[in-house]
């Protein structure tokens, strides 16, 4: 190739690069573009090589506040960039875009900062969300693209006047491998139907309410199943133990399946999708559901909206309501069982015309080939 360009993928975890945004990464290394990820080793280095790609470790904390820290990873990341030399760098989570763009500015390389969503820090309106609102408006300034997954996000940095004058860019999410997630028939209802949560066991995404909708809508419906899928996160104060969801799992209420590298198998035999989170980027596992055929329940928030269509390809509900969770559980349940097929229908076509990862990797394409020339 030529036209061969280095191109640094900054994120502080290479799971987090791999796992969403494995596809872009392999496709731009066929194109035959040096791809290096820049990353602490979180996962085993073999994915790295078998996508084409490089890796160089960089040492950040995601929640370290600690100065000394947070300087040597500025350090640490300025030399590391003047040492590969990118063309471009596309920088995700929060540290390494606001470090990123910094250094980016300090070495005189192109980036585009890439908000995958608002996080813990702005949950609450406090003196910490402040200082970060400061510290984006600062930093992002430094960038030559700011990229959202949602446009919530989007209209929340423009309020707070942190992208004036910027390339502001609204993707369709990372996008999903539309192939690989491919639409499965709907299980047989005559067992009763099968709700499944996939997410961390996180307060903020809602395992509290998911666990109190199956309790309620247990009590009226008992043959409907209710399953949990995705690690535990003791190291989190919002973390739900470990103990808590097993004993869930002892009274009937959630079956705890565990953690899974493939979340097909559980989707697949599920009837519907559930995800009561507080606040998303651009939720992954509601697209690879809706992709796969399977409609969704959601909260009415930043991200999920972003991929339910209401009443069509799912149904959103309250944040934070136990009562309006079972209720649209409850909903499902009551309707005829083809209205459920009809909107796994939809979801599975709304999937494929919005969160292809094709088209996201046609963005990346074209990033590339305008600010690397």
């Amino acid at each position: 190739m030529t036209n061969r360009k280095t191109v640094v993928f900054c994120c502080n975890s290479l799971w987090g690069l791999l796992n969403f945004r494995g596809r872009v990464i392999q496709a731009l290394a066929e194109d035959g573009h040096r791809v290096v990820l820049v990353a602490p080793p979180d996962v085993p280095l073999g994915q790295v090589a078998a996508l084409g790609a490089e890796f160089v470790e960089w040492q950040v904390s995601p929640r370290s506040a600690n100065l000394l820290a947070e300087v040597r990873a500025v350090v640490g990341l300025r030399r590391l960039y003047r040492r590969l030399k990118p063309d471009i760098a596309f920088q995700f989570t929060i540290k390494p875009v606001m470090y990123g763009a910094i250094v980016s500015w300090l070495t005189g390389y192109r980036c585009v900062s890439v908000i995958t969503g608002l996080g813990y820090l702005f949950l609450t309106d406090n003196w910490k969300s402040s200082i970060g609102k400061l510290l984006y408006r600062l930093t992002l300034h430094r960038s030559h693209q700011v990229w959202f997954l949602n446009a919530d996000d989007r209209t929340f940095f423009e309020q707070g006047r942190m992208i004036e004058g910027l390339t502001v860019v609204t993707m369709p999410g990372e996008g999903i491998d539309v192939e690989r997630f491919a639409q499965r028939p709907m299980p047989p209802e005559h067992d009763g139907l099968v709700f499944l949560m996939v997410a961390r066991l996180v307060k903020d995404k809602g395992v509290l309410e998911f666990a109190g909708a199956a309790r309620k809508v247990k009590s009226r419906f008992p043959d409907a199943t209710f399953r949990l899928l995705g690690p535990a996160y003791a190291a989190h104060a919002m973390s739900v133990p470990l103990p808590t969801v097993e004993a869930w799992s002892n009274e009937g209420w959630v079956d705890y399946l565990g953690a899974a590298d493939d979340v097909r198998p559980a989707i697949a035999d599920c009837h519907c999708v559930v995800l009561p989170s507080y606040r998303e980027g651009m939720p992954r596992v509601l697209m690879e559901a809706a992709a796969m055929g399977r409609p969704a329940i959601a909260t009415n928030v930043t991200g999920c909206r972003d991929v339910i269509v209401d009443q069509r390809t799912g149904l959103l509900c309250e944040v934070g309501s136990v009562d309006s969770l079972a209720d649209a559980c409850i909903e499902l349940l009551a309707q005829p069982f083809q209205r459920l097929v009809d909107m796994a229908r939809e979801a599975h076509a709304h999937a494929v015309a919005q969160f292809d990862d094709r088209i996201v990797i046609a963005l990346y394409r074209r990033t590339i080939e305008q600010l690397s020339d």
